[in-house]
């Protein structure tokens, strides 16, 4: 959001649009989350930051082919997992 108030909201003339959904910590308000934010058409997902999230919204967007930024994610649960390979 800050970079949009800096920058605009477009990027090579393409307006961009964030769309907030708090998932509470919850994996499957995660889901739920995911299958809102499809429902939407995004083209990209940031976050989660809650590994418990990342694990069950990671597959799905994946197999959407949907791009999906995770920052700060470093329980054994995701770093254990097929997911560290990705």
């Amino acid at each position: 959001e800050c970079a949009m108030d800096r920058y605009g909201n477009e990027v090579h003339g393409e307006k961009i649009e964030v769309i907030y959904y708090d998932t509470q910590n919850d994996p499957t308000e995660a889901v739920n989350g995911i299958q809102y934010l499809l429902g939407e058409g995004v083209d990209a997902v940031i976050g989660s930051f809650q590994s418990s999230d990342v694990v069950v919204s990671y597959p799905i967007l994946e197999d959407e082919g949907v791009f999906n930024l995770i920052m700060g994610t470093s329980g054994s649960v995701v770093t254990s997992s097929a997911l560290a390979s990705k």
